[in-house]
């Protein structure tokens, strides 16, 4: 095979590799956002009542209390020091959750009109995509091999393995499981990261994001150990 040939085979497995990647992401979406669209219920279900619900009106997510008051306060709003607590310090998650909640005054979000909880579940959407793009792009850096086709259908196994997997639909679909979410993606970024700015910072929003996120630590370290 010629320069020339190989230039352009090469050129034709780029642009089939960028096509089912593109089909992969919109099945990743679709898969959860169709449900949520179709189900008619804009209302506050299970843990979501403790955050998102107008009712109950958790103060840090409704933006009635301060910054300090989010900091000094555990996921559901409670002190933290208080017996009652859950113990669950995740600010970033609560600042995410206030800001998305509050979209009339949050900046470039004032042009949309959906109800929060559909916002905020469709984040939720978008966030596992993520999650299963780096996870997917993991893989070949795990199981490495010359073959670009092999390369890229392992990535796809992997992404597909993680988007379909029956235990993550209550993650996504449920609002209040978001930090689960934020605490891996910020794992998986502080294993591709080779930066160490960056991984500090992946790490430090991890921490803030759910206390999981400490829990990950031996995954993280053995996995960027066999990448790398």
């Amino acid at each position: 095979m010629t320069q020339e040939q190989d230039g352009e085979a090469s050129s034709k497995s780029q642009k089939a590799f960028t096509w089912i990647g593109s089909l992969l992401t919109v099945l990743s979406v679709l898969v959860y956002l169709i449900p949520l669209l179709y189900s008619n219920n804009d209302e506050a279900v299970l843990d979501e009542m403790h955050l998102i619900d107008s009712v109950r009106m958790n103060q840090d997510v409704h933006g009635t209390s301060s910054l300090s008051q989010v900091l000094q306060n555990d996921y559901w709003g409670r002190p933290i020091h208080a017996n009652s607590s859950h113990k669950s310090w995740r600010p970033f998650s609560v600042l995410l959750l206030r800001y998305l909640n509050n979209t009339g005054e949050a900046g470039f979000l004032t042009w949309i009109t959906m109800k929060p909880i559909l916002l905020q579940r469709i984040v939720n959407v978008i966030l596992h995509t993520v999650t299963a793009h780096l996870v997917g792009s993991l893989a070949p850096k795990v199981f490495p091999s010359n073959n670009p086709w092999i390369r890229k259908t392992t990535q796809w196994v992997a992404f597909l393995l993680f988007t379909l997997h029956p235990a993550h639909v209550e993650v996504v679909a449920n609002v209040a499981n978001r930090p689960h979410v934020l605490a891996l993606l910020c794992s998986l970024l502080t294993v591709h990261a080779t930066r160490i700015e960056v991984i500090i910072l992946a790490w430090t929003i991890g921490l803030l994001s759910c206390e999981t996120m400490v829990f990950q630590l031996p995954a993280v370290l053995l996995t960027a150990t066999i990448v790398r």
